[in-house]
């Protein structure tokens, strides 16, 4: 199965978790749910990251400048989420699961309409092996006119 795929489904379920969160009142029922809502978070990570590096092959440039991005965007959490969930807003929380919600939502609406544009306008990958050779050769080159000047 495609990476997309899991991405969708897991942020969907995270979307239904945190929904189901908010309308809850049952305070047991409420934390057991938080533990697989938010580890439906900490799994799209990585499977994200996955699928940018499978859908940017080359060049590696541009691969680790998206990569960087996610990284950075995932690690702004820690800066807002002090806003986010403030104590006035306990014990429900509404502003800060309606958020989180809004942006699995996105995720999974964003990573099924990425496959689409993907499949409409496919990627040319080039063949690994001949790449690497090229870089190779450009180094040594680089290096065999640095040492005879």
């Amino acid at each position: 199965m495609p990476l997309w795929v899991f991405i969708c489904v897991l942020s969907g379920l995270g979307c239904i978790l945190f929904i189901v969160i908010t309308v809850v009142s049952n305070r047991m029922t409420q934390y057991v749910l938080t533990i697989f809502a938010f580890g439906t978070i900490y799994g799209c990570s990585p499977l994200v990251k996955t699928w940018v590096s499978d859908v940017i092959p080359q060049p590696a440039a541009k691969r680790a400048i998206a990569i960087a991005l996610i990284n950075g965007i995932g690690n702004a959490s820690s800066i807002y989420s002090t806003w986010l969930w403030p104590d006035k807003d306990a014990p429900r929380y509404i502003p800060g699961f309606a958020t989180t919600t809004t942006w699995l939502g996105v995720l999974c609406v964003g990573a099924f309409i990425f496959h689409l544009l993907f499949k409409k306008y496919p990627i040319e990958r080039a063949d690994h092996t001949e790449t690497m050779a090229a870089e190779l050769r450009a180094h040594r080159e680089a290096t065999t006119q640095k040492s005879q000047a």
